[in-house]
């Protein structure tokens, strides 16, 4: 999985919002109702959801600054697991720019950790010393795979006993003799021989690995041309380069140009896929698309172009046996997850959830499933037919309020929501004239077939000689469909 980079950050933050900070729940099975209790969708959907990094075996995993916790693909809430060394100051806010960390592989007994600088979505290229990757089993101990003489940072990769990550030289630790690393590059280390270095993969200058994917022998690398800052959006954007490097010879395979961050991935066989971000036509499910997607096969640059326009994050997953994992949304709000062969485009198809795809391996998929209350997710047991969403399709809301009120007096206003639904009412009274408003804002949480009354207390002043206009509009902040209903009213002055 890749860095997400700033390409994301405004939908993103717009969908901070829609998800309205609730906790994601974890459902395994196609059909069981079972919650992992205090998964954070945010962090995890946006920070550091992808495939093979969320599921390491039977667990479910993420990290906070201090250490790992997991949640059992069976249920129930979180456990403590291991705990890390100090790998820098981190707050974990994916809009904060204080630094995180988080799980970047994952595979069944192991787990990568990097400390990035900035922020979750736009991260900061690593300065100064330090080393900043550990790996290790969900429960610890972690070990540094670095080496003296060298900063180690993200982005990092895992493929069975081998991971990659980026680094560059520097005085600390001091090494007795010449150090591995003398220039900025990709290392690549053998975890089952004493962390030995295999590859080192030069770079053309510090901070030039914008994101890294690592599969079977072949590591993918996207490519900076020169620094960049990662607050900005330059238009157009910058150019960069994806490259898939055989680690076993160190000969690059495959080149390909690109403009600005794109959605990519690499197979266990070398291939390439990739696409561009589009956000026109995205939604709460899927906040960016990823059309024009194209395939390379070992040492093809030009590609050929695949049909579809799925999600772009995660990006499409290929996996082995020219299989490609896409998240395609539909008409309706969901997303179709399928399995689709590039040889011939037949599909398989694994679910159609209400929410995003999180991420996965080869057993699982975690998905977004959202009720009208909040978005939940679900751990979804693959081999059992095509899982269908537990959510409703729409969230209906019904209100009744009076077409006339009196200042002075309390204007009630009742919610209905036959299938359930959070949100918020706000009231607004303009007094003409003097161009006075009022104010007023209630919120609610109803469970399904639940009503709520709504008490607003008119001031005198609300009308003064004459009647003024009322506005009321309830907005429904549900992940399945958001939806507002506005009424008008009229405020007579006070009686007398």
């Amino acid at each position: 999985m890749r860095f997400p980079d700033s390409t994301l950050r405004p939908r993103v933050a717009r969908g901070v919002g829609l998800l309205f900070g609730v906790l994601l729940l974890l459902v395994p099975g196609a059909s069981a109702d079972v919650r992992l209790r205090g998964f954070d969708p945010v962090k995890n959907l946006f920070a550091a959801g992808g495939p093979d990094r969320v599921v390491a075996g039977p667990l479910v995993v993420a990290a906070s600054p201090e250490r790992i916790f997991g949640w059992s693909v069976k249920g129930g809430g979180a456990r403590g697991l291991g705990r890390l060394p100090k790998l820098g100051p981190a707050t974990n806010d994916i809009l904060d720019g204080g630094g995180f960390v988080r799980v970047e592989a994952a595979q069944p007994g192991r787990v990568v950790v990097v400390r990035g600088e900035g922020r979750a979505l736009a991260p900061s290229p690593e300065v100064g010393a330090g080393h900043h990757v550990v790996v290790g089993p969900p429960e610890g101990p972690f070990r540094d795979p670095a080496g003296c003489g060298e900063r180690s940072g993200g982005p990092a990769g895992l493929s069975e006993d081998l991971v990659a990550y980026v680094a560059a030289a520097t005085s600390e630790p001091p090494c007795q003799g010449r150090p591995v690393v003398t220039g900025p590059s990709v290392v690549v280390r053998d975890l089952a021989a004493e962390a030995a270095v295999v590859r080192l993969v030069p770079l053309p200058f510090d901070g030039a690995v914008a994101a890294l994917s690592f599969d079977g022998p072949f590591l993918g690398l996207e490519v900076r041309s020169a620094p960049e800052d990662p607050d900005e959006e330059p238009q157009p954007p910058p150019p960069r380069t994806l490259v898939v490097v055989d680690v076993r010879t160190g000969v690059t395979v495959t080149r390909v140009p690109v403009r600005g961050a794109v959605p990519w991935d690499i197979g266990p066989d070398g291939s390439l896929v990739r696409g561009r971000f589009r956000r026109r036509g995205a939604t709460t499910t899927c906040p960016v698309l990823a059309d024009r997607l194209r395939l390379h096969v070992l040492g093809d640059a030009a590609g050929r172009e695949l049909a579809g326009v799925p999600c772009g994050f995660p990006a499409p997953e290929l996996r082995g046996e020219g299989v490609l994992r896409l998240a395609l949304p539909r008409r309706d709000g969901r997303v179709r997850i399928l399995d689709r062969r590039v040889a011939d485009g037949v599909d398989q198809e694994l679910a159609v959830v209400a929410g995003p795809l999180v991420g996965g391996d080869a057993e699982h998929l975690v998905v977004g499933d959202a009720s009208c209350r909040v978005l939940d997710a679900r751990v979804i047991t693959l081999g059992g037919g095509p899982a269908q969403p537990a959510g409703p399709r729409t969230c209906p809301v019904h209100v009744r309020a009076p077409r006339t009120a009196r200042s002075g007096t309390r204007l009630t206003v009742v919610v209905t929501c036959p299938r359930g639904c959070r949100g918020s009412a706000e009231l607004r009274v303009f007094r003409p004239g003097d161009e006075s408003t009022f104010g007023f804002d209630r919120g609610f949480n109803l469970a399904p077939g639940r009503f709520r009354k709504l008490h607003f207390e008119l001031p005198r002043r609300a009308a003064l000689g004459r009647p003024s206009q009322g506005t009321l509009v309830v907005g429904v902040a549900s992940p399945v469909a958001s939806r507002s209903v506005r009424r008008r009213f009229m405020v007579q002055p006070a009686a007398g």
